[in-house]
């Protein structure tokens, strides 16, 4: 059986989908636990990314259909061919980048995560099983070519509260911006 989600850590990940599916250009909203963050019938490709503290541990599921992953593919804008290879790094970078934002907010609450490699899966019907404890979260960021799923699974350490403890996370700076040395 799962808890309810924390709602600070529910905004914290659903303000980094918001942010990466808008550099994607994907509008994204949360969807309710009993459905679906992704459905289709066509072959999807999956990135399963876990993450570890001693405050919190747990993964991330990234699932799309291939052709939403070719179109905004970033070669594709360069004019380089985007073949299977490429599809599954895509999948995978894009968890990276959704976990690391995620990452760099978590600061704010004390708690600093390490990220495992992610794990590509493709194959059709892929659906994720509810988690045996914690909380579970699910966004789907849609669109023409079809849709891009994000389930967040967290567990919290006994006693352990989402309470902001650095409020200017004064340690990052925003997703993609420069810094000089």
């Amino acid at each position: 059986m799962t808890e309810e989600i924390d709602p600070k850590f529910a905004e914290t990940i659903m303000s980094c989908i918001i942010e990466l599916s808008q550099d994607l250009s994907l509008p994204c909203t949360e969807v309710s636990n009993e459905q679906d963050a992704h459905t289709s019938k066509e072959e999807s490709i999956a990135a399963v990314i876990g993450y570890s503290s001693p405050e919190i541990k747990g993964s991330m599921t990234v699932i799309s259909t291939k052709e939403l992953l070719k179109q905004t593919h970033p070669n594709l804008q360069m004019g380089i061919p985007v073949g299977e290879q490429e599809i599954e790094d895509w999948v995978g970078e894009i968890s990276n980048q959704l976990l690391g934002r995620v990452k760099n907010k978590l600061l704010k609450f004390g708690t600093s995560v390490s990220m495992a490699t992610p794990s590509i899966l493709a194959g059709t019907s892929l659906a994720s099983r509810s988690p045996r404890e914690g909380s579970r979260i699910r966004f789907k960021c849609g669109s023409d070519l079809g849709s891009l799923g994000v389930v967040v699974d967290v567990i919290p350490a006994p006693g352990f509260k989402f309470i902001i403890v650095d409020s200017s996370n004064s340690a990052t700076k925003k997703e993609g911006a420069s810094i000089l040395f």
